[in-house]
């Protein structure tokens, strides 16, 4: 049988703004699309068969003219490329209504729902199945429970569900074991925005690629798609990065800093090993035990370095160094309190937390402690 080059996304979320990022949001919703025409490209340079969306391709379903026009006339370019798409949770299908439902692209692009479950791939032997959303909420039992496959055919599912999920999950639950008793060839799956790697269970290959373009700081590391060939017992699939930014957590001792200048320089230090460092989004936490005399500021280091970043956000967990057994002596409130804290952190289940608890707790008593203090 022949092999199948397939390009496998999910969760692009296009036309979804984040908030926090301010007037840099404007920029980040633009790339959403950016990342799409890039996913375009990929499949007409390496003449991909299929191009597989597994679920929340928009943010919503409704969504702008411009944005639908937009996307309409990428799947348009696509040379020789078939477009299974299935819609998701954030872009669920509404009889005709929604912004898949309006692409109205032709054959060539097939959304996969309860009337059209299956697509049949000419010349290739191949068929794929899948299933949509009709609202932000999917049970199922089983989501394979309505296909009937032809073992002779290589057959491809798509599944924008939940792998694994806790019982009850709205989700469109999906576990290992239904994969296994499938029998497919290849279930591609959405939802989940972190990349699995390439799993099998049983004879069947499986996989999330994760979303195309992180959206916060919960969601680190390169993103992007799966691409490759497939075909009966083989999967070469190769991950190939789309978004040109990455959300990074970054924590950053600043015991020896006696200025926040040059805490300023260790940040810059610290984020040049990233490649394109000016382009990514930074959560930067400061740790350690600073000197007596600094008074670390987080909204000055924050735009002092605010024209060489994208986006940077600074939080202090630092505190001034001190003897906390001497002070724990002290027959005094903040004595007591650091005391009440020590005796705390031995056998604490989580001892990062307590150590925290008391940093704000000092700060509190030195009166540093804002509104919006992290």
């Amino acid at each position: 049988m022949s092999s199948l080059k397939l390009l496998h996304c999910a969760d692009l979320h296009l036309g979804s703004k984040i908030s926090f990022l301010g007037h840099n949001a404007d920029v980040l919703q633009s790339e959403q699309l950016l990342c799409f025409e890039r996913i375009i490209g990929l499949c007409n340079t390496r003449e991909i068969d299929l191009l597989i969306i597994a679920g929340d391709l928009f943010d919503s379903p409704d969504v702008s003219d411009a944005l639908l026009l937009r996307v309409r006339e990428l799947l348009l370019s696509l040379k020789n490329t078939v477009v299974a798409i299935c819609a998701g949770n954030h872009d669920p299908l509404s009889y005709g209504a929604s912004a898949i439902e309006r692409l109205g692209c032709g054959e060539r692009v097939v959304i996969l729902n309860k009337q059209n479950p299956v697509v049949q791939l000419d010349g290739k032997n191949a068929r794929i199945y899948g299933s949509s959303f009709y609202g932000a909420y999917l049970n199922s039992t089983d989501p394979f429970s309505d296909f009937n496959i032809d073992p002779s055919y290589l057959n491809i599912a798509v599944i924008h569900g939940d792998l694994n999920a806790e019982q009850g999950s709205n989700y469109n639950p999906v576990t290992t074991a239904q994969i296994e008793r499938s029998g497919f060839d290849y279930v591609a799956l959405g939802h989940i925005h972190a990349r699995s790697e390439i799993l099998k269970a049983g004879n069947t290959f499986f996989a999330y690629p994760g979303c195309v373009q992180g959206t916060g700081f919960d969601e680190l590391g390169e993103k992007g798609v799966y691409i490759g060939t497939i075909s009966k017992d083989r999967c070469d699939f190769e991950f190939q990065r789309i978004a040109n930014r990455l959300f990074i957590n970054e924590s950053i001792d600043i015991s020896e800093c006696l200025t926040n200048g040059q805490i300023v320089e260790k940040i810059k230090s610290a984020l040049s090993k990233f490649e394109n460092a000016a382009n990514n989004l930074y959560k930067i936490t400061l740790t350690g035990g600073t000197d007596q005399s600094l008074s670390v500021d987080p909204s000055y280091i924050a735009a002092s370095l605010a024209s060489e970043y994208f986006f940077i956000k600074v939080i202090d967990t630092s505190a001034p160094a001190i003897d906390l057994e001497l002070l724990a002596k002290q027959n005094t409130l903040k004595g007591m309190f650091v005391k009440r804290m020590l005796d705390m952190l031995n056998g604490a289940e989580d001892p990062e937390l307590v150590k925290q608890a008391l940093q704000i707790g000092l700060k509190a008593f030195d009166g540093e402690v804002k509104a919006i203090d992290n």
